[in-house]
Formats: structure tokens, sequence, C-alpha cells
């Protein structure tokens, strides 16, 4: 049984709130689903609230319907994350943000309709943050389409 701090009661084992090495509050975590959407249009979208601001318009592309003639894709796996600032982090893999700059360049150009990362997506290694820096890195990416995961044997 726990309290309200997650410690368990009667032990001292679990000290609350985790304060250790690679643990940081994640804040808010937040979904929506998109209902409605048609293959191969532009939508526009925005978040946030009238309290803490919105975000500027985003546009989004849905990929063509299945079984059409042809279908764009970026497939890669293994890619990592680096923070795009100068924070210091104890593992990254700086290749990352070439990546993520090429992979730009093609859907800015128009040549892709998804993208599929097909495994060890962020070497997170058990740490939240981790988790944080590659989102944070594809959101360009994620933001303005499909962006479908599997798995890989460095996801935990």
């Amino acid at each position: 049984m726990c309290n309200h701090y997650g410690k368990l009661i009667g032990s001292r084992a679990l000290p609350s709130p985790a304060k250790d090495f690679g643990w940081h509050d994640p804040g808010y975590i937040h979904s929506a689903v998109m209902t409605g959407l048609q293959p191969s249009s532009a939508f526009s979208y925005r978040y946030g609230s009238d309290s803490v601001g919105w975000s500027n318009q985003i546009q989004f592309r849905t990929p063509p319907a299945g079984g059409s003639d042809e279908l764009k894709f970026l497939a890669f796996g293994d890619m990592g994350k680096a923070p795009r600032d100068a924070s210091v982090e104890h593992y990254i893999q700086p290749g990352s943000i070439s990546v993520v700059e090429a992979m730009a360049d093609e859907i800015e150009a128009g040549n892709v309709d998804s993208i599929f990362h097909i495994g060890d997506i962020s070497y997170a290694t058990g740490f939240l943050v981790e988790w944080d820096y590659f989102l944070h890195l594809i959101n360009p990416l994620a933001s303005q389409l499909s962006y479908m995961t599997a798995i890989g044997n460095h996801e935990r």
C-alpha cells in the first residue's frame, strides 16, 4: 500500500519524491485525437489555451489512402536523440540532429507522405528526460505528417 507520495507505508526503501539522477518532473502530458481526416489532405491545427497561450498554426498532411499507387516514405532505425540546445546529457547520439535535418529537407520538398521509425527509437535508457529530448527533436517532423514507430531492443 502506498501513501499519496508514492512511498510504501512501513518501508523506507522508496524515498519520495524521486530525486535521483535522470529524474525530472514531467509536467503535464496531453493527448488529442484528430477525427474525420481524409487521405492526401492538408489540415491546420494549433494547441494551447487562453490562459497559457496558443502555438502557431501547424500544417499537417495525411498519407494517401491504402491501396494507392504511390506512397513516398522514409524508413530508418537506430536514430537516438540529442538536445538541440547546449545542455549536457549523459548519453547522446549527435548524428540524430543531422538525420532530422535531412528528413525535414525531404518533407519541405514534398518528397515524404509518412515516416516509419523502425526500432531503437531514442535510446532513452530508462530516463524520462531523454524521451523529452527525442520528442523535442522529432517535433518538426511528427507535427506535419504521420510518424509511426516500432520498438527495438533499446526501448524500455
